[in-house]
């Protein structure tokens, strides 16, 4: 997964040095589906643990505004 991840980021990164803006905006995509997407179900899965519990709900609140910044950030 690793690899792939990196192989899509190094053709985005040479597509647009040549530029091909269709192509970076097909592995943007790529981009926000393999990587960002995961990394926030993740952590809304890691808030909704925490603010089940009345001690650590400070830590719930932080994972979704960082799922919040990870998925909506320009």
């Amino acid at each position: 997964m690793f690899f792939v991840i990196l192989s899509v980021l190094l053709m985005t990164l040479c597509l647009a040095y040549v530029g091909h803006k269709d192509m970076v905006a097909l592995f943007a995509i790529l981009f926000w589906i393999l990587v960002k997407l995961p990394i926030a179900m993740i952590c809304f899965s890691l808030g909704v643990i925490f603010c089940a519990s009345l001690v650590l709900i400070p830590i719930g609140e932080k994972c979704f505004n960082m799922v919040k910044e990870l998925l909506i950030a320009e």
